[in-house]
């Protein structure tokens, strides 16, 4: 299960608090609330409670990044995903 929450970060920017596993239906709904999101002001991913992210989360989460969204707090396991390791 995925829970996104959304709130103000300050200059302007939404901050989307993402906590539990992001993985199967729930990596392609992060991509469309962030992207939603990313389309009206800057973009902050509070991952900090993120427990698991499958491999497609990975390459959303990175995906997200190259198009500008901040990434907060991430794992070492969901960086070294991320990265491909």
């Amino acid at each position: 299960m995925l829970r996104i929450s959304s709130g103000a970060a300050g200059n302007g920017q939404r901050r989307l608090k993402v906590e539990g596993r992001l993985a199967g239906e729930f990596v392609d709904e992060l991509s469309r609330v962030a992207t939603k999101a990313l389309a009206q002001s800057g973009v902050t991913l509070d991952l900090a409670d993120v427990t698991f992210v499958d491999l497609h989360g990975a390459r959303v989460l990175r995906a997200l990044r190259d198009a500008g969204v901040e990434l907060a707090d991430p794992s070492e396991f969901v960086l070294a995903l991320m990265n491909g390791g």
